[in-house]
């Protein structure tokens, strides 16, 4: 499987990524995100690629996923406590391409 990832802020690109080729089977991805500043709007997205074999039909899947979070300051009185962007915090899709 291989796996790639962006890091991008306020819908900018932060020039952060990651990348794993190849990568096992129920691997458990984890990414440490070099900067985070106090209330933006951040977004980790990415996809997977595999191969599969369905009934001795084959192709490839491609899971793509987004997850969209904003650092707070934990009360602190940093910075006001601003919302993250409206939607779900986190999506996914899958296709099969053969």
């Amino acid at each position: 499987m291989n796996c790639t990832a962006w890091q991008f802020r306020n819908g900018s690109s932060t020039g952060a990524s990651d990348n794993h080729n190849p990568v096992p089977a129920g691997y458990f991805w984890h990414w440490t995100f070099p900067t985070n500043w106090i209330g933006y709007n951040y977004e980790a997205s990415g996809n997977c690629t595999f191969k599969v074999n369905q009934g001795g039909a084959t192709g490839t899947a491609n899971v793509r996923f987004a997850f969209r979070y904003v650092v707070g300051d934990g009360g602190l009185g940093f910075t006001t406590n601003k919302q993250a962007e409206t939607g779900s915090a986190f999506t996914s899709s899958v296709t099969i391409s053969q």
